[in-house]
């Protein structure tokens, strides 16, 4: 499967126990798409500076999805929502 996005994508998919893959864009928006490639959600960052994502993300046992941003900010995600 692919899933399209508006922007380049520089950073490296993370993949969760349950296969979900989480990976940011240029078009500054994160992604979570299920094993099967459906758009689960997604989180667009502020428009402010170069605020697009170019780093892979890091997930947490505690269920956060850590995207780093070009704003200069670290954003901690709800992994389901």
């Amino acid at each position: 499967w692919s899933h399209p996005t508006r922007g380049l994508i520089w950073g490296t998919a993370v993949i969760d126990d349950a296969g979900n893959a989480f990976v940011g864009s240029a078009d500054k928006r994160f992604y979570a798409l299920a094993p099967d490639g459906r758009l689960r959600w997604d989180y667009t960052l502020p428009n402010v500076g170069d605020s697009l994502i170019d780093s892979a993300a890091a997930l947490t046992p505690e269920g956060l999805v850590v995207v780093p941003g070009g704003d200069g900010r670290l954003h901690a995600l709800d992994m389901d929502t």
